[in-house]
């Protein structure tokens, strides 16, 4: 429960309190689409990088945007059963880690090959 209650206080400031900062992240995430799409438009980049990064990048925006972000105010209110928050919050970690990993892929993507 002190845990649970010290995640839900950091996620209640990141999402609930963090209006309209919150979204700065995702604004960037966007951006960097957008950047990739417009190297495949205009060829400044070797095909299949250009695509596994778009890939890559649009799973990380859309699973943090619209899978953990939702979560994560969840999380914040605590307004729900501890079983129900402890099974947000291990979701919501996976949902990270698995962005971070895809956005570390991008950036290796695009500055290695």
């Amino acid at each position: 429960p002190d845990v649970l209650a010290s995640i839900s206080s950091y996620y209640r400031r990141c999402t609930v309190e963090g209006a309209p900062m919150m979204y700065l992240p995702v604004l960037i995430m966007v951006l960097v689409l957008v950047g990739i799409v417009r190297e495949l438009m205009n060829g400044w980049v070797i095909p299949w990088v250009g695509w596994a990064s778009l890939a890559l990048a649009a799973w990380g925006t859309v699973s943090v945007a619209f899978i953990a972000v939702p979560r994560a105010q969840r999380i914040g209110r605590a307004q729900e059963p501890a079983e129900i928050l402890s099974g947000l919050v291990r979701t919501t970690l996976r949902l990270h880690a698995g962005a971070a990993v895809s956005w570390l892929i991008v950036i290796w993507l695009q500055l290695g090959v």
